[in-house]
């Protein structure tokens, strides 16, 4: 991801900004209510739900976002860690998530019984996936907790 202008909201999760800055992002407050989004932001990161407004962002208006941060070699980071909360699937980006330029994230220890573990996913594109995996190594989770979230995921009673 080529540095550039990351947009985030302004009440969110507290280690976006930090982390797009460290990697040499600008970063500017995203208007959530705006759409299209304004000129000269390459990413935007947004939580959906927001974790500390409960705000959502609908999935035409992050759709649209993203066809518009694709068109310029941006991306769109969808944090969907709270999304389970609601239970409507038609919310989340999962299943558009092998588009370039697009990232989901979710998380199984809020409500799953694995509070602690801290363990998710990124659901990408095969080449972005490749590249994190690269990156990150095999050991990004420790064992006990793969384990664990392999017994809650395989318990279907």
């Amino acid at each position: 991801m080529k540095p550039g202008v990351a947009a985030v909201a302004p009440l969110t999760y507290g280690e976006y900004a930090p982390a797009f800055e460290r990697a040499g992002h600008r970063i500017v407050i995203l208007d959530v209510a705006s759409a299209p989004l304004t000129d000269g932001i390459d990413h935007v990161i947004v939580a959906n739900p927001n974790n500390l407004t409960t705000e959502r962002v609908g999935h035409d208006v992050l759709l649209g976002w993203h066809e518009q941060l694709a068109a310029r070699g941006g991306s769109l980071i969808v944090d969907e860690a709270f999304a389970d909360a609601y239970g409507d699937a038609s919310m989340s980006l999962a299943s558009e998530s092998g588009r370039e330029g697009l990232v989901v994230l979710r998380s199984v220890g809020k409500f799953y019984g694995l509070a602690g573990i801290r363990a998710g996913f990124v659901l990408a594109a095969a080449l972005l996936r490749d590249a994190l995996s690269e990156a990150f190594g095999a050991w990004t989770v420790s064992g006990p907790a793969r384990h664990a979230v392999m017994v809650a995921f395989n318990d279907f009673s």
